[in-house]
């Protein structure tokens, strides 16, 4: 089988352009790839890292965009397609949903993750901003409705990853912090609403195609300037490719790009292994009638300073029922997300161990934690609290 990337890709910095052009490459010899990838100074790209990568219309590297006044350009072409159908068995939108699609007012509204990308990180992290009122802020003011159809994404920390690398050498930053988006590019992305991107609220693609904007500038930005960022410092672009730039990453990292507001985070890596498994609704849904039941930490090459995302960092058990206590009852006035490990179930009806997956918390109290799943974020689901202390191995907490 064999890939073909787009004939050009043009990458502009803040006082630079980049065209680079990209041969038909095969994809059954990573090697040649990578010595491909060498000898046209761009860094290399496993791409074998998203299967379903291999179904999209144009399986090329993300299209940076033109700058405009400082302004990060997302166009149609930047937008991610799919030509594998939708599943029917997953996307079961409500009327709200449907309702609110393509509507764009500012607010975060229940949605559904977009079933062909892995960015529960963030969508989890939009929904925790949804529940309290500053969190709400965040949203409203960092888009921007313009009168020719397009919108304006000003994400705050993303311009402090900005101002920390032009400290440096602006000529060497491609972040901006700033990105309009098309009118082209969201009606493009309408239609692929439920495969690459969340269906039932334009807003939550909205920040879905500014955030991939972000991270692609990040990934260019830390190759040109051979950064090795920490994953705890801002610029750090998780487990993103230039394939697929949305995908992988961190919910204390999305909490501050959007906001500028660093977490308190609890992180067990150990127990991804042993960590009880996360099955959808296996405790019901709030409101329906059966609900009875109550990497690589090194320095930068580059940079002089990094911005750190994480304020305080726990591990033990011990240290997760002190977090849960300590803000129970305070849901409102911080984003709070967790990280657990999916149980899957096969055609038999047997549970087998899944990958990491991003949830909402929205409710914490000594008998059990509400959480909301970006998969369908209108079903509200409560875990036994000793249920969700064997699941989380992530915690994250950011005040708002």
């Amino acid at each position: 089988m064999s890939v073909k990337f787009s004939s050009s890709l043009n990458f502009q910095g803040l006082n630079q352009n980049v065209r680079i052009s990209q041969p038909n490459i095969s994809s059954t010899n990573l090697s040649n790839r990578q010595k491909q990838d060498k000898k046209i100074n761009l860094p290399p790209v496993n791409i074998y890292s998203n299967p379903a990568l291999n179904s999209y219309k144009t399986p090329k590297l993300y299209p940076l965009g033109k700058l405009e006044n400082g302004e990060r350009i997302i166009d149609s072409d930047c937008v991610m397609e799919s030509s594998r159908p939708i599943n029917p068995n997953y996307l079961r939108p409500n009327q709200e949903m449907v309702e609110n699609n393509t509507i764009t007012n500012g607010e975060i509204n229940n949605f559904i993750q977009g079933g062909q990308r892995g960015d529960c990180y963030l969508l989890a992290s939009l929904y925790a901003l949804k529940t309290s009122e500053k969190g709400k802020d965040y949203i409203k003011n960092c888009v921007k409705y313009n009168d020719d159809g397009s919108v304006t994404v000003t994400l705050p920390g993303a311009l402090k990853v900005k101002e920390n690398a032009d400290e440096d050498d602006p000529s060497r930053n491609y972040v901006t912090g700033v990105y309009r988006i098309s009118k082209e590019a969201l009606e493009k992305a309408d239609k692929q609403a439920g495969k690459t991107y969340a269906y039932g609220d334009r807003d939550v693609r909205i920040m879905e195609l500014a955030f991939e904007a972000y991270r692609a500038e990040a990934m260019i930005s830390n190759y040109v300037n051979g950064n090795v960022v920490a994953p705890d410092e801002a610029g750090n672009t998780g487990g993103g490719n230039r394939r697929d730039t949305l995908s992988a990453g961190s919910s204390f990292d999305a909490i501050y790009i959007i906001t500028g507001k660093p977490s308190e985070l609890y992180q067990n890596p150990q127990k991804r292994n042993t960590a009880k498994l996360y099955i959808s609704g296996e405790y019901g849904y709030v409101g329906d009638k059966k609900f009875a039941k109550e990497n690589m930490l090194s320095a930068s090459k580059y940079a002089k300073k990094s911005i750190k995302e994480v304020t305080n960092t726990y591990d033990k058990d011990s240290d997760l029922q002190r977090l849960l206590d300590k803000y129970s009852g305070k849901e409102k006035d911080y984003a709070i997300s967790v990280s657990v490990i999916c149980g899957m179930k096969d055609r038999n009806g047997r549970i087998f161990k899944g990958g990491g997956h991003a949830l909402t918390v929205t409710k914490i109290t000594a008998d059990f934690v509400e959480v909301a799943n970006p998969h369908h974020t209108n079903r509200k689901e409560r875990i036994p609290r000793a249920d969700f202390e064997k699941m989380a191995y992530k915690l994250n907490i950011a005040e708002m």
